[in-house]
């Protein structure tokens, strides 16, 4: 899939809409990419916190915690709790909210 790489982490300032369009509805992507490579798929979400962006990273803690469903508890705990307890320091109160509520989000689905 070349929209995935179209989308990578990069320096340039445009990159974080689609990229943030891509975490909406990770469910929906899951659908697209397909189950069987939807694990891989979906990890390559990861290297989006590479941006930097606040926007970019509030939206990764709130939304991926419904693709975490399809990962299962092992990916989530090894890969994506790690970035969204990272964002429980940064800076931006934003980020630090996502970053809680996604926290919850990945509890409350017995993922953590």
């Amino acid at each position: 899939h070349r929209w995935m790489a179209t989308a990578a982490p990069g320096h340039d300032p445009h990159s974080a809409p689609p990229k943030t369009a891509l975490l909406r509805r990770p469910a929906s992507l899951t659908e697209f990419v397909g189950r069987d490579g939807s694990a891989s798929r979906l990890l390559r979400l990861l290297t989006f916190l590479n941006d930097r962006d606040p926007l970019l990273c509030t939206s990764f803690c709130a939304e991926m915690p419904a693709a975490c469903v399809v990962l299962g508890r092992g990916a989530t705990e090894q890969f994506v709790a790690p970035c969204v307890k990272n964002a429980l320091v940064d800076g931006d109160t934003r980020v630090v909210c996502a970053a809680l509520y996604g926290m919850r989000r990945l509890a409350d689905a017995g993922l953590l």
